[in-house]
């Protein structure tokens, strides 16, 4: 069930934030997530190697984050950023995790 007020949970404030500079994130081009995304994994490596396991979960929040702007890239908003969350979630991961571990193991060594 979504919540009217929150319908991104935890994440809402989140996705709140950068409401203000919606215009400036809806205006960068596609390619420019795939690097944000990239300098926040390679920010958790360095974070996980010093042990400092703290600042790493940062750095997975902050990509979380970049997600929830690249779904408002899309044009969605926060309610039907919630509903393909809800959606993708029963098609694609309900009952399916151990298919999908097999598949990356098989198809890509991990």
């Amino acid at each position: 069930m979504t919540n009217k007020q929150d319908p991104l949970g935890p994440l809402q404030p989140a996705y709140d934030t950068w409401s203000e500079v919606q215009e400036q994130v809806l205006d960068k081009p596609l390619s420019h997530f795939m690097p944000t995304i990239t300098i926040q994994m390679l920010e958790v490596y360095e974070h996980v190697a010093s042990g400092r396991v703290d600042k790493a979960i940062n750095e997975v929040v902050d990509i979380l984050s970049v997600s929830l702007n690249w779904l408002r890239w899309f044009g969605l908003d926060d309610v039907e950023i919630a509903e393909a969350i809800r959606a993708r979630t029963a098609t694609r991961y309900e009952g399916k995790a151990q298919e999908i571990l097999d598949k990356y193991a098989a198809t890509w060594g991990i």
